[in-house]
């Protein structure tokens, strides 16, 4: 296949449209004849299959799973290959020309990005919002700085870790040494067939889009749940606001700035869009993009080419751009890009949600550290910068739930940005980048229009949908048992009686008796229906029916408690409670059951300045309440101090004891010592500040202040802990807890998304 001295590198595709034949019916006119038109019906199909088939959808996941390994495997030897043999090609004049403009589209599409983030937050109406525990608050930061990204000790382990930033630049820098080898046709010629085969791999596993595009389309929008659109409807309607916006604003300035028309451009771009819509893949849409802009833009550049074929009328020519095309495609891929920029529209989301909206010069301060970082991954960068916000970390969560769309838009506003880029430097080399100032200006001004009437509309719109729908609390309030088993007696403390306290006894009473912690939510609290449940509970009743005995819950403080335990009045007593050393000779401890970690609940105005002590001291002592029973020592008063310090300084602390943990969101009057935060659990501060949504738990001390729970037992008689210690070890193998986990801490259903 030579052209000229060259080989003909066009991808061998259905994107290969066949020659004009005869006309055709009306009908016939809406049958896709490209890859990209075959995409487009298998998602359009695929979302008629989740409408109909809903959740029995999922049996498709196999398809969907074959077609994103095969593209996988062929596309990323494929693109080093290109870069190489592209930029290999380019004399030192063409890679400076070709940055030059690539670099112009590049900055256009972060400016625009930039311009999108700033104006759409304007969006959300005022909110009531708290949200459930997420473990993702606890995964550490692993990725690497740009440094690292970019540079690793270890070019082979960048490859196998999928780093394409790095992958990327090594190849970019192996093609410009080709450039000066002296006969560097001897590299390029076999190169050139490597990247003709490399082609028609990608072309086979190219076929298999349609069914994978639809099959992945069923599974997942049949798999979406009514409460998880509710809950994401202000960030779906950010997200598709912004793809609107840029898609419009991306096809002006092509539009404006070169000799393609919308046409050309959906023609180019409309297979990779629907690839990276229904996979949230944008590697695997790279060849089909490259295909599809390498088709245009000879088409359009081509077509002032004299008689033979060359531009001047001189023989024919390779098509123009191809090795730009080649070269730029990756590289956009492995910068910072729109689609990365347009993501952390999440971070003024996230802080909407708190009833802290950022103002404009907030966001671009963001926007400065957080586009940077964007190449190590949308979820780190989100996270740094909701801690350099003062934002609750667990927030991050909420990139779990919504990935959905999150990553969707990302890659496919990360293809529009790429397109962009490689349409100006293209027409930039080919001499026929023209800015048509006409056409700008009606660009701007259709686009501004359009998030004028996106924003007010949009605002209107959510205002409506949004108001009274904050319903975390009565979620919460309302869950019933998780587990299976005849319902618990109610005695108050008043009624109970001393009888001894060992397992001989408590099976000849056949009644187990569990003091339970009042108002731990969600361990044990008054649920909406005003009966004692919670995680504990349901601990207590699994423990009570394995047992064969029927179940007495005696609700009482935890100060309470422990007097009843060493009286004989209960057996046992749960409810969030964690061992301490100072409960005395006559109470005992079972093995820990349940991990937690230590956290603060803070009202929503406090949120920051407790996020920033390290940096912002407050002036003062930072006032700790802790309720009654909780463990407190010096030693846990220094490991607060240090870890909210942060690196190895020490903030100063003071404790403040509470009755019970309800103090301190209803104060008493006149109370001078009112706690800045209550110390608790980062498993339950989440449900307290979902029934109190005016506060926030923040996990500022991270992982770093482990705890646990167990049960106390009274008298000194080791058999009834003997008999817990072996039923916990037994039932933490069959996965009761993390069942209960989920229930009543995540609030999610084993089903759940």
């Amino acid at each position: 296949m030579p052209v000229g001295d060259r080989l003909d590198l066009r991808p061998m595709s259905l994107a290969d449209a066949p020659a004009p034949g005869p006309p055709r019916k009306v009908a016939s006119r809406f049958l896709p004849t490209t890859i990209g038109g075959f995409c487009l019906w298998a998602m359009l199909i695929g979302t008629g299959a989740a409408w109909a088939f809903g959740r029995r959808c999922a049996v498709l996941s196999p398809v969907g799973e074959i077609f994103l390994r095969a593209s996988q495997i062929a596309v990323m030897p494929y693109l080093l290959v290109e870069l190489v043999g592209a930029i290999g090609r380019l004399d030192r004049e063409g890679v400076g020309r070709i940055a030059r403009y690539g670099g112009i589209g590049w900055l256009a599409g972060l400016g625009l990005g930039v311009a999108v983030v700033v104006a759409l937050p304007a969006m959300l109406p005022e909110l009531t919002s708290s949200g459930f525990f997420s473990p993702q608050v606890f995964e550490p930061d692993h990725a690497p700085g740009l440094i690292e990204t970019y540079l690793p000790f270890n070019i082979f382990g960048a490859l196998a870790e999928d780093n394409f930033p790095a992958s990327i630049l090594f190849a970019a820098i192996l093609g410009v040494a080709l450039q000066a080898a002296p006969r560097r046709e001897l590299l390029l010629d076999p190169l050139d067939q490597l990247r003709l085969v490399l082609r028609r791999l990608n072309g086979w596993a190219a076929l298999l889009a349609p069914a994978g595009i639809f099959a992945l389309t069923a599974v997942t929008l049949g798999s979406l749940s009514r409460e998880v659109l509710l809950r994401s409807q202000a960030l779906i309607a950010l997200e598709a606001a912004a793809l609107v916006l840029v898609a419009l604003a991306v096809a002006g300035l092509v539009v404006a700035c070169s000799p393609l028309d919308v046409r050309d451009l959906w023609s180019a771009v409309r297979g990779p869009l629907v690839i990276c819509l229904t996979t949230a893949n944008l590697m695997i849409a790279l060849p089909l993009l490259q295909a599809g802009l390498r088709e245009v833009l000879a088409r359009r550049l081509g077509s002032e080419r004299g008689p033979g074929g060359g531009r001047d009328g001189g023989p024919a020519e390779a098509a123009p751009g191809d090795d730009a095309i080649d070269a730029l495609v990756p590289v956009g891929f492995a910068l910072p890009n729109l689609g990365q920029v347009v993501s952390l529209v999440f971070v003024p989301f996230a802080a909407w949600l708190v009833d802290r909206p950022m103002e404009p010069p907030g966001i671009l301060s963001m926007l400065a550290t957080g586009i940077p970082t964007a190449t190590g991954g949308i979820r780190v960068a989100i996270g740094r910068e909701l801690v350099k916000a003062g934002l609750p970390l667990d927030l991050l969560g909420l990139v779990d739930v919504n990935g959905n769309w999150i990553y969707r838009v990302e890659k496919t506003l990360s293809l529009l940005g790429i397109a962009l880029v490689v349409a100006f430097a293209v027409c930039g080399v080919a001499g026929r980048l023209r800015a048509r100032a006409g056409r700008l200006a009606a660009t701007a001004a259709l686009v501004g229009v359009l998030a004028l009437g996106l924003v007010a509309g949009g605002r209107a719109t959510l205002a409506r949908s949004l108001e009274g729908t904050y319903a975390n609390d009565r979620t919460l309030l309302a869950l019933r048992s998780a587990v299976e088993g005849p319902e618990p007696t109610e005695v108050l403390p008043r009624d109970t009686r001393a009888e001894p306290v060992d397992f001989a006894s408590i099976r000849r009473r056949g009644v187990l008796r569990v003091g339970v912690r009042e108002g731990a939510i969600p361990w044990s609290h008054r649920g909406s229906e005003g009966r004692i449940v919670g995680y504990d509970v349901d601990v207590a009743k699994a423990l009570a029916a394995d047992l064969g005995l029927s179940l007495e819950v005696v609700p009482a403080s935890l100060p309470e408690l422990e007097r009843l335990l060493a009286d004989g009045h209960v057996d046992l007593a749960v409810g969030g409670i964690q061992p301490t050393t100072d409960r005395g000779p006559r109470l005992q401890a079972s093995r820990a059951y349940q991990p937690v970690h230590m956290a603060l609940v803070v009202r929503d105005e406090m949120v920051r300045d407790v996020q920033q002590l390290a940096t912002r001291p407050l002036g003062r002592l930072l006032l700790i309440g802790i309720p009654a029973g909780d463990p407190t020592s010096a030693e846990l008063e220094k490991r607060v101090e240090l870890a909210l310090g942060g690196k190895g300084s020490a903030v100063p602390v003071g404790f403040v004891a509470l009755d019970r943990a309800e103090d301190f969101f209803a104060p008493a009057a006149g109370n001078e010592e009112m706690p800045d935060a209550l110390l608790e659990t980062a498993e339950g501060g989440a449900a307290r500040a979902v029934v109190h949504p005016e506060t926030t738990m923040v996990t500022v001390f991270g992982a770093d202040i482990p705890s646990e729970f167990v049960f106390l037992a009274g008298g000194s008689d080791r058999s009834t802990v003997d008999v817990v210690d072996r039923w916990i070890e037994r039932r933490d193998r069959k996965g009761l807890f993390r069942k209960l986990f989920r229930h009543w801490v995540e609030v999610r259903g084993d089903d759940a998304p």
